[in-house]
């Protein structure tokens, strides 16, 4: 008899395939599998990554956007309510043992009622679009924020750019004039150069958080070495073509994944309340039963009878029970209509963002390039204090053209996010 209990003993501690892994494993096995898509995408697009292939980084690291496990998993609607109508239970004594089938009446109530089952179900695909949606939602923020940060990344790259230009611009002008220079020229050409030099240091702190941020938003280290492509990112043809506010808000108030879970909440608090209000006298359990009784050495005593057991509450209980419910419903229905104005309002504000920034960037007041040709060609004629502040008014019109442009492109990123459908409709 030992060697088949050795055997079968052998077999169950082989049937345990469960290996604990640590954290740090864990860690590393998921930093490893970023880089090798990251090396992947570099050697694809020349080791440059663009504004689309972060976006595609992001969704594949981020942990948050999953399928949700509500959607794909567990039990069909009628299983669901066939689980607690009837529940099996065994007592057993030195004397008798009792096997008892009870059968919950609520559950079965539920079960039998068409407009019972209508309700379940509507509840359970509530559930199932509530996760769906929220889902859908992450990837639509996650997208949002890394077209966000390489738009701000392209913001300070092109200010970067045009101060470095200013500073050249101004090196130039020394060197051609610097004979003719006395010491108060000397001093405002000192401090105009001091200045340019801070802004160009601040703003490349502000590019160094712009690469972090992406970085972060993409799922790797901040040492890593990586470069991004902000070409793009600027660039303004045309204004998209933009239905009314009113065609936006109703397309919004209906697609919108925000609005859908919440939508999806109040839903379920609606059949919580249902439940609350059935079972505000009890729960009532029936059911056969069958009893074995043995008294000594006589033989066993088989009996047959009805399992009967009620659960009623305390009528305070109940009665706080549905007014918390109640409340809970009322305050799903409150967020569904601050969330609804909240996507109105943002649609509208960042329509009117876009409509005016689109008027300065189409119809510019005046051309930088055409004041740069212009104050290179009168330079020798002016002063030096009037050719610095001649500058640095040209260095900042230029630079508000490129925020103008930034702004404009923000507003049209959010407004994108706001009208991003939810595949869950």
């Amino acid at each position: 008899m030992r060697l088949p209990f050795i055997i079968l003993s052998v077999m169950l501690v082989g049937c345990n395939g469960y290996r604990p892994l640590a954290l740090t494993e864990q860690t590393a096995v998921i930093e490893q599998k970023q880089i090798a898509e990251i090396d992947t995408i570099e050697l694809l697009t020349n080791g440059v990554i663009d504004e689309k292939s972060a976006v595609d980084l992001a969704l594949r690291f981020n942990p948050d956007i999953r399928i949700p496990i509500i959607r794909n998993r567990g039990w069909g609607d009628n299983e669901v309510q066939f689980r607690g109508v009837a529940r099996p239970e065994l007592s057993v004594s030195k004397e008798d043992a009792t096997m008892a089938l009870n059968i919950d009446v609520l559950s079965l109530y539920n079960l039998l009622n068409s407009d019972e089952r209508h309700v379940w179900r509507e509840m359970r695909r509530a559930e199932r679009t509530q996760a769906f949606a929220e889902q859908t939602g992450g990837v639509i923020r996650l997208t949002r924020d890394v077209h966000l940060a390489f738009l701000e990344l392209a913001r300070f790259t092109k200010q970067r750019e045009i101060l470095e230009h200013q500073l050249s611009t101004l090196h130039d002008y020394h060197k051609r004039f610097a004979a003719t220079f006395d010491i108060g020229s000397g001093i405002l050409y000192d401090l105009s150069e001091s200045e340019l030099k801070t802004k160009i240091a601040n703003i490349i702190l502000s590019i160094d958080n712009a690469n972090l941020l992406i970085k972060r938003l993409i799922g790797i280290e901040p040492e890593h070495v990586v470069r991004f492509n902000t070409e793009s990112c600027l660039n303004v043809t045309v204004m998209p073509e933009m239905k009314t506010v009113h065609a936006m808000s109703e397309l919004a108030s209906n697609n919108n994944w925000l609005l859908i879970s919440l939508s999806s909440q109040y839903i379920r608090k609606e059949y919580e309340l249902r439940q609350s209000y059935l079972r505000r006298w009890g729960n009532l359990s029936v059911g056969p039963s069958m009893t074995f009784t043995r008294d000594g050495n006589s033989a066993a005593d088989v009996s047959a009878g009805v399992s009967v057991r009620l659960r009623i509450p305390w009528p305070s209980h109940s009665d706080d029970q549905i007014h918390d419910v109640s409340d809970e419903r009322l305050l799903a229905a409150a967020r569904y209509t601050e969330a609804l104005h909240n996507l109105q309002s943002d649609i509208i504000r960042q329509y009117t963002e876009m409509l005016e920034k689109w008027k300065r960037i189409k119809n510019p007041t005046v051309s930088t390039e055409w004041l740069s040709l212009l104050l290179a060609g009168e330079a020798k004629s002016m002063t030096v204090h009037a050719y610095l502040d001649a500058l640095g008014r040209i260095g900042v019109h230029e630079i508000q053209q490129v925020d103008d442009i930034a702004r404009y492109k923000l507003a049209n990123i959010i407004l994108d996010s706001l009208l991003a459908s939810s595949a869950s409709k």
